[in-house]
């Protein structure tokens, strides 16, 4: 290993591994980083990196036969940047950084077929309805790496024509809304529950990050924890029962009976029973992920296929499926599939024994990545994140 600086080895080691790529010629390094570090600050004030990668990062590598130093960093914007430089004449090669695409709240009425958007380009990570309120959730200066820069929460009445600001700078994962309209919230590790006055209660936290959460509409909630527990509520998070969970799981559900459903690493899913013991359901195939409304289980698999179990009948019917899913969603009564390969958002209907279970399409998603969709009265809600692409730094 040798550091290289003003064309001088000034220091070196023994090293020992695989060399990938072509080495460099001295010859060839005539300025180093150092040097094209100070011009790229100079143009396009440039930012040590953050979060994944802290500071100024720099590689060597021969591009279309140029030697090439590439700077790794961030722009003004805290957006993920690559400065690329000849090391020969110090000329710059290429510039370019990450900018955000897309990221927004959409309300659809599925009759009139009007929309509503805002909150465009932001990390909007999650939306929630319930007697007659809309309560969206996330980040309005979100990075490639990170969506906690400048949280918010914000409330609508309309349906998404205006939104009003609550006082609160919790990093919100995920919310529900209680009967008596107030806002169960979780962040990494603790849950509250929130007033449309701006008050702010503190009711649960645990010592590792909640893995999944699930809530019901009746105020049943279930969340899974790094450290192997489960922690449910019946009453909106006012009281919890904690256990542990019977096998390693990566996915909890419950439904508004108070069942908790749990997708375990060894390919099972197991539900709660009053006894103590937990009920084995038997899979197929290889899940992929699950979601559950009352007494079905909506399973995707490995193989893209959709199954849905329903507890009282003990059998499986499959979901006439043709597109590639990228993840599984759903609100207080349907269930929603999101391929991210064709941007379409479906809902998944029982159409009975006719036709059985089919999806159909209700939105096509022409930037960002959907993060939850929600029902009321007529209308959809989409909530969605950026997805980040190359363009050239000026």
């Amino acid at each position: 290993m040798v550091k290289i600086t003003k064309g001088n080895a000034d220091l070196s080691g023994p090293y020992q591994g695989p060399i990938n790529g072509q080495t460099f010629s001295i010859n060839d390094i005539k300025y180093d980083n150092s040097d094209l570090l100070k011009k790229a600050k100079e143009k396009y004030h440039l930012q040590p990196g953050e979060d994944w990668a802290t500071g100024y990062h720099f590689t060597a590598d021969y591009i279309d036969g140029l030697p090439t130093l590439t700077i790794i960093c961030l722009d003004q914007q805290k957006q993920f940047t690559k400065i690329y430089y000849d090391t020969r004449s110090g000329k710059e090669i290429d510039a370019q950084h990450k900018v955000a695409y897309g990221g927004e709240f959409m309300g659809l009425n599925l009759k009139t077929k009007k929309t509503v958007s805002s909150h465009d380009s932001m990390a909007v990570r999650g939306v929630t309805t319930k007697n007659d309120l809309v309560v969206i959730w996330g980040d309005k200066h979100p990075t490639e790496f990170n969506m906690a820069h400048d949280p918010f929460i914000e409330i609508s009445r309309n349906n998404g024509e205006s939104w009003t600001l609550l006082d609160s700078k919790l990093i919100i994962n995920n919310a529900w809304i209680t009967d008596e309209s107030k806002i169960i919230a979780s962040t990494n590790n603790e849950i509250y529950i929130l007033g449309l006055d701006n008050t702010q209660k503190f009711l649960l936290s645990v010592n590792s990050n909640i893995t999944g959460i699930d809530c019901t509409t009746n105020g049943k909630i279930a969340f899974l924890t790094e450290d192997g527990f489960v922690y449910s509520s019946i009453d909106y998070g006012m009281n919890w029962t904690k256990m542990k969970v019977p096998e390693l799981s990566r996915a909890v559900q419950i439904n508004n009976i108070g069942q908790i459903f749990l997708a375990t690493n060894s390919q099972k899913i197991l539900i709660s029973n009053k006894s103590a013991e937990w009920i084995n359901i038997s899979l197929p195939d290889k899940l992929a992920q699950v979601q559950v409304i009352n007494d079905n289980i909506l399973c995707l698999f490995k193989d893209n296929s959709l199954r849905i179990y329903n507890l009282k009948l003990k059998d499986w019917k499959e979901v006439n499926n043709s597109t590639s899913i990228s993840m599984l969603l759903k609100d207080h009564v349907n269930f929603y599939a999101f391929s991210e390969e064709t941007g379409e958002v479906s809902v998944i209907m029982n159409g009975g024994d006719a036709t059985g279970w089919t999806l159909g399409n209700i939105y096509k998603m022409e930037k960002g990545y959907l993060t939850s969709v929600k029902s009321s009265k007529g209308n959809i809600f989409l909530a969605s994140v950026p997805i980040y692409l190359w363009k050239p730094l000026k």
